[in-house]
C-alpha cells in the first residue's frame, strides 16, 4: 500500500515504532539510557561486523587475487570522489569538526564523571574508529566485488545475506536495527540539549521547567522527521548529495570560531560572528550551489580549508583594525600540561 507520495506506507508504521521507542528513550531515561543503549548496540554491531568480515574473507579463502589493482587501493586518484590529496587539507578539519564540535559526540565525553575517564573513552572510541572500523568496511565490498562484480550498494547487504547462516542474518539486522534506534534517541537527546540550555534559556527564559520543555522540543523534532520522510526515502536524492558537498557553508566557520575562541584571547565576539558570515558567503560563492559549475575550480573539500583558513583570519584581521583589539595568543592554556579544570 502507497499513500500520495507513492511512499509503502509500511515505512510509516516503522518510522512511527523507532520513534516511539527511540524517543521513550531520550525523553524518560535521559543520556544515561542512551549512553547505556549506545553501548550495547555498538558492542554487538562491531562484533557482527567482524564476523562478517572474517566470514567473506574465508569465503574466497583469503584470496585476493583478479581483484583489480584500483580496487585494493585506499589512495584516491585525482578524479575520485575523495581525492587522496584532500586528507590532508579540508577531510582533517572535517574530522576534526565533527568528533570535536558535534553535540552527539562531545555529549558523552562531557557527561564523564572526570576529565581522565572522558579521554579514556575518546582514545578508546579512537583506536576503534582507526583500527577496526576500516577493515570490516572496506574488505567486505572488495570479497563482494570479487564474487559478484560490481554491484555498487547493495554490495554488503549481498555479503550478509548469502553468507552469513539464517541465525546470524536476524542478529544482524537486530544489531542495525538497535544501532538505528541509538543514532535516533541519540541525536534527539542533543537537539534537545542544545534548544534548551543555547536557544531556549538564552533568548526566551532563564528558568524554564527543562523536563517539560525537552518534552515538547523531543515531539516537535520527531514530527518534523515524519515530514522529511517523502524528501530522504530515495537514497539517490539530490539533496541529499547536495547537503554532502555544501556541509562546508557551515561547518567551517563554526570550526573557525572554536579555533579563534581556543587559541586566542581578547577577540571581539561581534568580529568572530562576520568573520563566520564571511565564511559561509565565501564558501557559498567558491561552490555556486546554484549555478552550472563552481566559481573556484577546486574540490569542495580543498575548499573547506580555504574557507577555514579565510575565517580565522577574517576574524583576527576585523578583530585588531575594525574593532581596535589586539588578540592575544592563548594556545599554552589549551596544549600546557597543567589540570584542566571544568
Amino acid at each position: 500500500m502507497q499513500n500520495m507520495f507513492g511512499i509503502d506506507v509500511n515505512l510509516y508504521i516503522i518510522a512511527a515504532i523507532f520513534a516511539v521507542i527511540g524517543s521513550a528513550y531520550a525523553i524518560f531515561g535521559g543520556l544515561r539510557a542512551v549512553a547505556v543503549s549506545d553501548t550495547f548496540s555498538g558492542v554487538l554491531l562491531l562484533s557482527l561486523a567482524i564476523l562478517v568480515t572474517l566470514i567473506a574473507l574465508k569465503a574466497i579463502n583469503f584470496d585476493f587475487t583478479d581483484i583489480p589493482k584500483e580496487r585494493l587501493t585506499l589512495i584516491g586518484g585525482p578524479d575520485s570522489d575523495i581525492p587522496f590529496t584532500t586528507l590532508f587539507t579540508g577531510m582533517l578539519f572535517i574530522q576534526m569538526f565533527y568528533w570535536s564540535t558535534n553535540q552527539t559526540i562531545t555529549q558523552r565525553a562531557m557527561a564523564s564523571p572526570s576529565v581522565k575517564e572522558a579521554q579514556k573513552g575518546i582514545m578508546a572510541a579512537a583506536a576503534i574508529r582507526l583500527l577496526i572500523v576500516p577493515p570490516i568496511i572496506v574488505l567486505p565490498g572488495i570479497v563482494s566485488y570479487k564474487l559478484y562484480g560490481d554491484i555498487g550498494d547493495a554490495a554488503y547487504g549481498r555479503i550478509v545475506g548469502d553468507l552469513l547462516p539464517p541465525f546470524l542474518s536476524g542478529a544482524f539486522a537486530a544489531a542495525i536495527a538497535a544501532a538505528v534506534l541509538t543514532t535516533f534517541n541519540s541525536i534527539l537527546n542533543a537537539s534537545a540539549a542544545l534548544w534548551v540550555c543555547d536557544i531556549h534559556e538564552t533568548y526566551f527564559n532563564k528558568t524554564p521547567n527543562v523536563k517539560r520543555l525537552s518534552l515538547w522540543v523531543s515531539i516537535v523534532m520527531v514530527l518534523l522527521a515524519f515530514v522529511m520522510i517523502p524528501i530522504f526515502n530515495n537514497p539517490e536524492s539530490s539533496l541529499i548529495n547536495t547537503v554532502q558537498q555544501l556541509y562546508g557553508l557551515l561547518s567551517m566557520p563554526i570550526l573557525s570560531a572554536f579555533i579563534v575562541g581556543l587559541l586566542w584571547k581578547n577577540v571581539e565576539a561581534l568580529a568572530m560572528i562576520l568573520a563566520v558570515i564571511f565564511g559561509v558567503g565565501f564558501y557559498f560563492y567558491a561552490t555556486n550551489p546554484i549555478g552550472q559549475a563552481q566559481n573556484i575550480d577546486l574540490h569542495y573539500i580543498h575548499l573547506m580549508a580555504i574557507t577555514l583558513i579565510l575565517s580565522v583570519s577574517a576574524a583576527l584581521f576585523l578583530n585588531r583594525f575594525v574593532f581596535g583589539r589586539r588578540a592575544v595568543w592563548d594556545a599554552h592554556t589549551v596544549f600546557g600540561k597543567g589540570e584542566v579544570s571544568i
